[in-house]
C-alpha cells in the first residue's frame, strides 16, 4: 500500500466540513501531502519507464500537465499560443506532452523567480 492509500480522501473528510476552520485547514493540509506524495511518485516513476525506454521521455496526458504545472487547459493553451509552454505531440486525436519539457518548463518558471 502506497503512503497515498492510506490518507482519507476528501470526500472522506466532508464531515469534518461542519467543524469549522480547524478541520478546513486540517483538510487542506491532508489534500497538499497527498498531491506532494503523488508528484513524488510520478517522479520515480517517470524515471523508470524512461530507464525502460532507453532514456526516451514518457509521454503524458493533460491531466499531469495540468498538474505538474499548476496550470488549468485553458490557461496552457493559452501559453502554447503565446510561445511560452511545450507544444504537445499528436497522436491520433489525443494530445500529450514529453515529461521532460513538462519538467525542465516548470524548473524554469521557478529559475527566473529566484532570479535577481
Amino acid at each position: 500500500m502506497s503512503a497515498t492509500e492510506s490518507l482519507p480522501s476528501s470526500k472522506d473528510l466532508s464531515w469534518y466540513r461542519k467543524f469549522g476552520e480547524e478541520a478546513e485547514k486540517a483538510c487542506a493540509m491532508i489534500e497538499k501531502i497527498r498531491a506532494q506524495q503523488q508528484l513524488q511518485e510520478l517522479l520515480i516513476g517517470v524515471e523508470e519507464i524512461r530507464m525502460a525506454n532507453g532514456g526516451v521521455s514518457p509521454l503524458v496526458a493533460l491531466p499531469v500537465v495540468s498538474y505538474i504545472s499548476g496550470l488549468q487547459k485553458s490557461a496552457i493553451y493559452k501559453r502554447i499560443a503565446d510561445g511560452n509552454f511545450p507544444a504537445p505531440v499528436k497522436i491520433g486525436n489525443a494530445n500529450r506532452w514529453p515529461m521532460d519539457e513538462i519538467l525542465e518548463w516548470r524548473n524554469n518558471v521557478v529559475a527566473e523567480r529566484q532570479a535577481p
